[in-house]
């Protein structure tokens, strides 16, 4: 018999580990970003970062659809299968939108998505564990995102 995945709330060292791994392009792009140090041009670190951020965004709207599978005659569950969609179509309008708006983008997706895991957590959907490694893993996504967006809004150039 399978155990119910909100039983425990021991924190996984592998989701830990590869959590915090999955940080790293984030802080990289930010560094390169704001530095303007690396071998790459900034504009393509920003398009790189973005793009990375539309993927996480789709893999966390992922694991919410997988979570929505358990029990598909709930009406609940049916909702968090529609809204899990949600994220992925975030990640693609922000590769579609100018740098600024596309960073803006993936910061509201990536915090709505941890504030969407806690309350799947305070109601018994997803483990407590799960939630509180978010909220650590979001935080330390959007600082560097917050630092990339800073720094596009400080060379943005007004129009005419």
């Amino acid at each position: 018999m399978a155990q119910d995945i909100t039983s425990s709330d021991r924190f996984r060292p592998a989701a830990v580990a590869l959590g915090l791994g999955g940080i790293v392009p984030y802080w990289a792009a930010a560094f390169v970003v704001v530095t303007d140090l690396g071998p790459f041009e900034t504009s393509w670190v920003v398009w790189a970062i973005i793009a990375y951020g539309a993927v996480g965004l789709a893999f966390l709207g992922g694991i919410r659809w997988g979570l929505a599978l358990r029990d598909l005659g709930d009406r609940r569950l049916n909702l968090d299968l529609a809204l899990s969609t949600g994220a992925s179509l975030a990640g693609f309008a922000a590769l579609l939108a100018p740098p600024l708006i596309g960073v803006s983008i993936l910061v509201v997706g990536l915090l709505a998505q941890a504030l969407w895991d806690q309350m799947g957590a305070d109601t018994g959907r997803m483990p407590l564990w799960f939630a509180r490694l978010r909220m650590v893993l979001t935080s330390l996504a959007v600082m560097p995102l917050l630092a990339v967006l800073a720094r596009l809004a400080l060379t943005v150039t007004p129009g005419p």
